[in-house]
């Protein structure tokens, strides 16, 4: 059974910008691990819509809300 995570990734100013040049290190890791799979909403797709319809369809074991 594969481990599902799911992040939002918004950058659309420096707060979250910086945010996420950080946060693309713990993404490059997840997807190294073979029985992780990552959806990650970035930019516009972090939406309240994308996210609630891939937590319905996916049923992620883990949700990352970045942003502020």
């Amino acid at each position: 059974m594969s481990r599902i995570i799911l992040a939002t990734n918004p950058s659309d100013d420096v707060p979250t910008e910086y945010l996420n040049s950080w946060f693309r290190k713990i993404v490059d890791l997840a997807k190294r691990q073979k029985d992780t799979v990552i959806f990650e909403l970035k930019n516009r797709e972090a939406n309240r819509k994308e996210l609630a319809e891939l937590i319905q369809k996916e049923k992620p074991h883990l949700v990352i809300l970045n942003g502020h």
